[in-house]
């Protein structure tokens, strides 16, 4: 698939967990934000005063491989800080279904579409953890966050009648640093 400056890292090494097999997930304090079943949007809401979206990049994309889909990219803010750098696929006759709402986002959380009453169908949640990633690692920089030497994720399809899009949220170092002095906290 063809990728932007910001991409999701294809092609590292991905270790991949299922929500199921909790004994083998590595301990981490992003643990509990990792396995939400729900909106991690709404998750996030409950924890800040601001949430924004900033839209890196929306566009169309071909692949010979696979039919043609649409790479939409984003930040997630919480109170100014972002937390979240999402990536996600959508086939390019599910972002032109009118019905689907899917091209009016805009800097509007897709969370809330997914999530709302309609024909969005969750699928299986699946965590990724990966080793340092030179992409990832000047994101960080330009956000102003120190690169990790690993970083953890999830991904997760969402069905729409006969088509899929899928959608990868990896947290940023800002969100493993306050969520860690959260846990911090709680123990004092």
């Amino acid at each position: 698939m063809d990728v932007t400056d910001f991409s999701f890292p294809y092609g590292e090494p991905i270790q991949r967990f299922s929500p199921a097999d909790t004994v083998n997930i590595p301990d981490t304090p992003l643990k509990e934000w990792l396995l939400c079943p729900g909106s991690l949007t709404h998750k996030l809401k409950q924890h800040c005063d601001t949430f924004q979206v900033e839209l890196l990049h929306q566009s169309p994309h071909t692949s010979v491989n696979t039919e043609p889909f649409w790479a939409r990219e984003v930040l997630l803010y919480l109170d100014g800080i972002a937390w979240i750098y999402a990536r996600t696929l959508i086939p390019h006759t599910l972002m032109q279904n009118p019905d689907a709402g899917l091209m009016q986002l805009g800097s509007q959380p897709l969370g809330e579409l997914l999530f709302a009453d309609n024909p969005f169908e969750t699928g299986q949640l699946q965590l990724l953890h990966f080793r340092h990633n030179p992409s990832f690692a000047d994101l960080c920089r330009q956000l102003q966050q120190t690169a990790p030497n690993s970083f953890w994720g999830r991904q997760r399809l969402f069905h729409y009648h006969h088509q899929s899009l899928c959608v990868t949220e990896l947290f940023l170092p800002a969100a493993e640093q306050m969520i860690c002095e959260a846990v911090s906290e709680t123990f004092l």
